[in-house]
């Protein structure tokens, strides 16, 4: 006598509901994100490429390298540098998900300037989205059982400086803006002349729970020369 087999599927409603809501709220960033992208690509080609020395005031497109009176040294890597943002991540377990969370951060530049050879101007970054070179990226872990490095003296200072005490796998990042990097430039040129230049760093809040996208108002990114 042949067997009947009977195949029966369980259903999850609830579970679908929250994966389609998942996909439509990417959908969603990934868009804003695109067009985000694409204002910022019609806005570089509206406005012409100009010399420092005939550039006038309003937005501006400029290139040339770094340049100042100080520096400071940044805390990772311990280069001398105009501006650094040292992110540290945590890798966290939340059920069966896995992720980095950014648990501290730090960022700093003293007043520099870009300078063309025809002149040059004094760069603003505080706010503005920063396109640089990763100068530094490592995992470390002060886990017995991890077989990740040791988190060196320099990380467990600025771990503590910031009140975070772990044993998990961390990520260190660093980026910098050094003497002499070439530097593009999209932003707005002002006259400013209540500006002082010292040697004194400036600090700038970064987001611990969320990374925001913030406003636009200045580019800076490595070019090649």
């Amino acid at each position: 006598m042949p067997l009947s087999v009977h195949i029966h599927r369980n259903s999850d409603p609830a579970g679908l509901l929250i994966w389609c809501v998942i996909g439509f709220c990417a959908g969603i960033a990934l868009f804003l994100y695109g067009f985000r992208l694409l204002q910022r690509r019609r806005l570089i080609l509206e406005i012409p490429f100009s010399k420092i020395r005939s550039a006038s005031i309003g937005m501006i497109e400029v290139s040339g390298l770094a340049t100042g009176p100080y520096t400071m040294i940044a805390p990772i890597t311990a280069r001398p540098c105009y501006y650094y943002r040292t992110l540290i991540w945590e890798w966290k377990q939340r059920g069966k998900s896995k992720h980095w969370a950014k648990i501290a951060g730090e960022c700093m530049h003293v007043p520099f300037f870009v300078d063309d050879n025809t002149g040059r101007v004094l760069i603003n970054p505080r706010g503005a989205d920063l396109d640089l070179h990763r100068d530094f990226e490592q995992e470390f872990c002060d886990s017995f059982f991890s077989t990740k490095e040791l988190a060196p003296e320099n990380v467990r200072t600025f771990l503590a400086r910031h009140g975070v005490v772990t044993n998990n796998k961390i990520k260190v990042e660093e980026f910098c803006i050094k003497p002499k990097n070439a530097l593009f430039i999209l932003g707005t040129l002002a006259e400013n002349r209540d500006v002082e230049v010292t040697r004194q760093p400036i600090g700038e809040d970064l987001q611990i729970s969320s990374v925001s996208l913030g406003t636009f108002s200045l580019s800076i990114r490595p070019m090649s020369l």
